[in-house]
């Protein structure tokens, strides 16, 4: 793309940025005081990391709130799948596909409750695409907890709600190591593939929305696994980021893979609200670097003394941001 490209990108993405986050702000000022979940909401909690500033240990809780989905934005996003990959609806994986026609609930708080003791906070609201992400100081309580530890939040629901919702929260010193790694990747030829975890492809559309929306269970690069597991011992327990471009609509789906195949550890993801193909196709190729480079920024701003090892690959442009960052932090 360019040195030009790559400033555009960034430009784009920040201005972006900047704007929902005054749209936002005003449209919340408009509003009355933030609801709490009622028993038409559906919920999504992402991990997160804990880090310690002033002493204390914060972090920031990334929890999504919609409507169940839209009927008729399902049939539709179903047709637009079974046309371009020629199968059945009952072929599709309807918990890839929920999430991406689910309405966004805005101007909702979440309760939440230490699943071990006795205390509960509140955070929120959430945004207009649905999404919350404040920063929270946790009480003194949690003080005495070290590098590796990890605290479930359960979400206080109403009295019928279905299943349980808890943020698992993990708890990382400033010092050691730390891992940044991509999740997708693409492959050019069965045997000649490039160096991150599971195998998306991509580059080719029609096969990234194969492995995507139906292929029940991830497949991992050959050999990842073990190397991952071997520096989770080597580098004696780090904290692992699996960072992305893809949308936070497929965030139950990379967890359940990365929880079966690699080490515990938190993904972040896009927030996106679309119903259309190729939003989601655009997402994994358009503003990767600046969504990339941002959210490093901000994982380096948790840990400013903390080493890091980055691994990923050419897709989503993984090697420019990791040397974006290494640049900055040599001229720091």
């Amino acid at each position: 793309m360019g040195t030009f490209g790559t400033s555009f990108d960034a430009l784009l993405a920040n201005a972006t940025q900047k704007a929902r986050d005054l749209r936002d702000s005003l449209a919340l000022g408009m509003h009355s005081k933030p609801r709490q979940i009622v028993l038409d909401d559906e919920l999504v909690c992402l991990t997160n990391t804990a880090y310690r500033r002033n002493g204390q240990w914060a972090a920031e809780f990334v929890i999504s709130v919609f409507d169940r989905h839209d009927e008729l934005k399902a049939h539709a996003f179903e047709e637009v799948l079974m046309r371009l990959l020629g199968v059945n609806r009952g072929d599709l994986i309807w918990d890839r596909i929920q999430y991406f026609v689910a309405v966004p609930r805005e101007n909702v708080n979440v309760l939440l409750q230490h699943t071990t003791g006795h205390h509960r906070f509140e955070v929120g609201p959430t945004r207009s695409n649905g999404i919350m992400d404040p920063q929270v100081v946790l009480p003194s309580e949690f003080s005495r907890l070290s590098q590796g530890a990890v605290a479930n939040f359960e979400v206080m629901t109403p009295p019928g709600y279905p299943g349980r919702h808890v943020v698992n929260t993990i708890f990382s010193e400033d010092s050691d190591f730390g891992v940044i790694s991509g999740i997708h990747f693409y492959v050019v030829l069965t045997k000649d593939i490039d160096d991150t975890i599971k195998i998306s492809q991509v580059l080719n559309r029609i096969d990234l929305l194969r492995n995507t929306f139906l292929v029940p269970e991830g497949k991992p690069v050959e050999g990842m696994p073990d190397l991952y597991q071997s520096l989770s011992f080597r580098l004696r327990n780090p904290t692992w980021f699996y960072l992305s471009a893809s949308p936070w609509q497929l965030y139950p789906f990379l967890r359940q893979f990365t929880s079966k195949f690699y080490p515990f550890g938190q993904i972040i993801l896009r927030d996106m609200s679309f119903v259309e193909i190729s939003s989601f196709l655009s997402s994994l190729t358009i503003g990767t670097q600046a969504f990339k480079s941002d959210r490093i920024e901000k994982i380096h701003g948790w840990f400013p003394n903390k080493r890091f090892l980055c691994i990923g690959d050419s897709t989503q442009r993984d090697p420019e941001t990791y040397g974006a960052m290494y640049a900055q932090s040599e001229t720091n």
